[in-house]
């Protein structure tokens, strides 16, 4: 959210013009916090300063102070004076290149029914308490809870979807910061880092988007319990450039929280900054670097941070990659993933570094669904008021994975399913391995049925078995298909390129968005549960009823039903083949062999003997008696009459 303001369309370096996401935020807290002792580790502390910042032309090394934030379950929220406030600004995306248009060749017209398995259970998020949208709405799950966190409210659920901390105001996380805590700005973001038992969360701060100074308000928590006390720290990111739409990655091998940021004001251009992770969980001074990407690749278009995801962290100093996709639409040389990595230092003297890694070529894909150089992109029932799609950007996260003989990526973003004839938004989704050298495209595909249904502002993450599923937006203009939710996915080992398991609905939306400012999402989120890390959790928006900002969010899970299945032992060895010595007499000596052979015994010495006329040929006696049981391959000898 917006601080009171309406922002203005901003000049990208490159050329883009960019809108706020919300707007209409109190500056002072909502809450008031309960009483705490001073000796206790959820004892607020007093006045700690702002950062203190270092700074050159491309690169500004900062220091927070912590504040202890008490349990947040004993936080009482007070009703939010906010007014709804017209939306006017909006985002310009760039005049495509005549003859970029081409077909998508990964595109999946088909998917099964009935495979892709039906929601655990869904349950409301917070609503719209803020007269505001979008909602950007995200959250993530840890042993026990569900923490979700749109525009101006955070709420705390049980896995069973019990509300133990009601919707309360941002802010309140940074109560004793003395900016954050004044601030209610939005953009937030929640992650549950498994590998430290911690919850991170963050929102930024401002005056005017316009006008600096800019922060980053970020809060650790003190367990694996969100309801606990949390240690919060305000950052003063930059003075001039605002830091609009952040995204954050955990990242142990650099002991960093990483955030990317498209920069406006001045020279705009991307962000990266990474935080001091244990300095955070140890609620400590905490320092920040950052790296202004303008100096390396001005063009360079929005960026997303690795999350790792999983019970096994990246290799210890893998560099964090960084990545995004660009359009040959757009201006850009191809349609192509690009990867920079990211390396921090946290010594005497911090330092990061970006390198580019790698351009990854991929199957052609045409970013123009139908926007019309604006928001208007997705139509809706009963209703001219189409709604944004977003498909100038990778979409949040970029989920890694560390399966140990290979590491792996996944993220998707909007795209024309119909392409070059149609402007039918389409989830474009992507899994990229990495067993040594660079990383490759292991699996593309552009989701979009052929059923006449839009499909955006989606959000993908893998499994730890590496099954993958995707989660977005659902509809079109034709009623009953308002704003719904749905998802699909595939398995480790099915056909590649497809979300071969098809999709399930996940909550049917009911209203049509008629705000003439059209912002939908920003964001969604897809997560695991780092109990089985098999379940996938998925939070988005949609709409109950038909009016300018109705949104209510939605939260739910879903698991694939093979996955973390320990496999069957393999059946035992069937008992070894013996010889049974078969009965052979008066058999002519022929017939006799092959008798022996197949009671898998072998053919031993053969005697040719004085007998009767009437015998001749056939076998008179044999060695051992026959119904003996003998090793496999035992010699049965045969006497032969010969008359």
């Amino acid at each position: 959210m917006r601080g009171g303001h309406v922002r203005l369309a901003l000049l990208l370096a490159t050329g883009l013009f960019v809108a706020a996401v919300v707007f209409a935020a109190t500056r002072s807290s909502n809450v008031a916090p309960a009483a705490v002792s001073n000796g206790s580790p959820d004892a607020p502390a007093v006045g700690a300063p702002a950062s203190g910042v270092e700074r050159t032309t491309s690169h500004t090394v900062g220091v927070a102070q912590p504040v202890r934030i008490p349990p947040l379950r004993t936080l009482k929220a007070k009703a939010p004076k906010y007014g709804p406030v017209p939306e006017t600004d909006f985002e310009s995306y760039p005049a495509r290149q005549p003859g970029s248009s081409t077909r998508d060749t990964v595109v999946q017209r088909s998917a099964p029914k009935n495979r892709m398995p039906s929601p655990i259970l869904t349950f409301d998020g917070v609503s719209n308490l803020c007269g505001c949208y979008p909602p950007d709405t995200e959250g993530d799950v840890g042993p026990n809870h569900y923490m979700e966190w749109v525009n101006a409210h955070y709420a705390i659920y049980t896995k069973t979807g019990t509300q133990v901390v009601p919707p309360t105001t941002g802010n309140t996380l940074f109560t004793g910061t003395p900016f954050c805590g004044a601030h209610n700005n939005g953009d937030p973001i929640v992650l549950y880092d498994q590998f430290a038992q911690r919850w991170m969360v963050s929102q930024f701060a401002f005056n005017s988007t316009s006008q600096g100074p800019f922060y980053q308000c970020i809060a650790v928590s003190n367990s694996s319990d969100p309801t606990a006390g949390w240690c919060a720290y305000e950052f003063l990111v930059h003075q001039t450039k605002f830091n609009d739409y952040p995204k954050f990655g955990i990242w142990p091998a650099q002991n960093t929280y990483t955030m990317t940021a498209p920069q406006f004001n001045s020279t705009g251009g991307q962000g990266v900054w990474g935080f001091e992770r244990d300095k955070m969980i140890a609620c400590e001074p905490a320092r920040f670097v950052y790296q202004d990407m303008v100096g390396l690749d001005p063009t360079l278009p929005r960026i997303l941070p690795a999350d790792a995801d999983g019970p096994t962290a990246p290799p210890a100093g893998a560099p964090q990659p960084i990545v995004t996709d660009e359009d040959d639409g757009a201006g850009y040389p191809a349609d192509r993933i690009v990867i920079w990595n990211a390396t921090m230092t946290w010594g005497a003297t911090p330092s990061i570094t970006l390198t580019h890694d790698v351009d990854l070529p991929v199957a052609a894909f045409d970013q123009d669904v139908g926007c019309g150089g604006g928001r208007t992109c997705i139509p809706q029932p009963g209703t001219t008021v189409k709604v944004d799609a977003l498909p100038n950007r990778p979409m949040y996260r970029a989920a890694y994975r560390n399966f140990g003989s290979y590491q792996a990526l996944a993220w998707d973003h909007t795209v024309d399913a119909d392409a070059p004839s149609g402007n039918r938004a389409g989830m474009r989704w992507y899994e990229l391995r990495k067993t040594s050298g660079a990383w490759g495209v292991q699996n593309q595909g552009t989701f979009g049925p052929a059923d006449g249904l839009y499909r955006w502002m989606g959000s993908a993450a893998m499994d730890g078995d590496g099954n993958l599923a995707v989660g977005y937006s659902i509809g079109n203009g034709t009623a009953p298909n308002y704003p719904s939710i749905a998802y699909a996915g595939r398995l480790a080992g099915d056909p590649p390129n497809e979300l071969s398991q098809g999709e399930s609905m996940m909550f049917s939306g009911t209203g049509s968005q008629t705000g003439t400012a059209s912002r939908w999402g920003d964001y969604s989120m897809m997560t695991t549960d780092p109990v089985d890390d098999c379940t996938f959790w998925y939070t988005t928006e949609y709409l109950q009823t038909t009016g300018p900002n109705p949104w209510r969010t939605r939260i739910g899970s879903f698991k694939f039903p093979s996955c973390g299945q320990t496999p069957p032992p393999p059946p035992p060895p069937p008992p070894p083949t013996r010889c049974r010595v078969p009965r052979v007499l008066g058999l002519r000596l022929g017939a006799a062999k092959t008798k022996i052979r197949r009671a898998h015994c072998s053919v031993g010495r053969v005697r040719h003997v004085r007998s009767r006329r009437s015998l001749r040929g056939r076998v008179v006696n044999q060695a051992p008696r026959p119904g003996a049981l003998k090793r496999r391959g035992f010699p049965v000898s045969m006497a032969v009459g010969r008359g």
